[in-house]
């Protein structure tokens, strides 16, 4: 990313960013948040000084990525991975993925830029042929033809990729989700629908009925034996199997978490459990 490209994209930031986030160090993979951003709230400082170095770590393309093994339930065999960014200080310290998306959100050119960054490296470093991709419809429809340059770059990766989207926060984004979901299906590339079972989430029948793989967020495994939870839980899953859907448990990370996505007949797992699995790519690897 040149000066001059960062120059541009800036050129629209407003003079509020988001609300500091606290800088993370080198946390196990299971505390650092994925490429998720929350919403953005306003703060009184200039962000060129708020960025907690995140424009020099954007100018110098120091990305990184985590590797988050998926795991087929019956046999144990790791099928696939998520790609989660990383964005790492010169000091080798990382900026929490969470904070920077949250920051970009407010310069939607750079954005744009950012992600199509962190999706070549994703693909070029992918430790096996299929791979889990998020992708924020806020950067597929955040500048003129950034919706056919992110379609373009993961039809031709070479690799079986899942696009994960979420329809999680308000109308609004159900609404921007469902275009970029649409606009998936029509170049023929799967997707994902994430976080299913958030907290305040919300997820369109249409979404539902597309999907070719279900993420059971990761608040359904500290209270499992919630019967009307899990009733839900076990309807989704057959929906899934009526549909030719697979269904994966993220946050899995004890052997108990492991079986119950087995009682629930859901295909695939992810999470802590298999940190001996993870792959890490930093910013010097390439």
């Amino acid at each position: 990313m040149t000066a001059r490209s960062m120059q541009r994209a800036l050129a629209h930031v407003p003079l509020e960013a988001a609300e500091d986030v606290a800088p993370g160090g080198d946390e196990p993979l299971a505390a650092l948040p994925g490429d998720r951003a929350p919403a953005l709230r306003p703060s009184h400082r200039d962000p060129l000084r708020a960025d907690d170095g995140l424009l020099e770590v954007l100018e110098t393309a120091r990305f990184g990525v985590a590797y988050e093994p998926i795991v087929e339930v019956s046999t144990g065999r790791t099928v696939a991975h998520e790609a989660l960014a990383r964005f790492h200080r010169a000091d080798g310290a990382l900026i929490p993925a969470a904070r920077a998306f949250a920051w970009l959100h407010g310069a939607p050119a750079l954005f744009v830029e950012t992600e199509l960054a962190l999706k070549r490296l994703q693909l070029e470093r992918a430790p096996g042929h299929t791979l889990f991709v998020n992708l924020d419809p806020d950067s597929y429809l955040g500048a003129s033809g950034a919706a056919e340059q992110f379609v373009a770059l993961l039809a031709r990766a070479g690799l079986d990729v899942v696009v994960e989207a979420i329809e999680n926060l308000d109308a609004r984004d159900a609404v921007r989700a469902g275009e970029m979901i649409s606009g998936l299906r029509d170049a023929g590339l799967p997707f994902a629908l994430d976080d299913v079972g958030a907290a305040g989430g919300i997820i369109s029948f249409e979404a539902l009925a597309h999907a070719d793989y279900l993420k059971f967020d990761r608040s359904l495994v500290p209270v499992p034996r919630d019967a009307r939870r899990l009733a839900v839980v076990q309807a989704l899953v057959g929906m899934a199997k009526h549909t030719g859907a697979r269904a994966v448990l993220e946050g899995v990370e004890t052997v108990e978490d492991l079986e119950l996505a087995r009682e629930l007949g859901v295909g695939f797992a992810q999470g802590y459990l298999f940190r001996d699995r993870f792959v890490r790519v930093g910013p010097d690897a390439r």
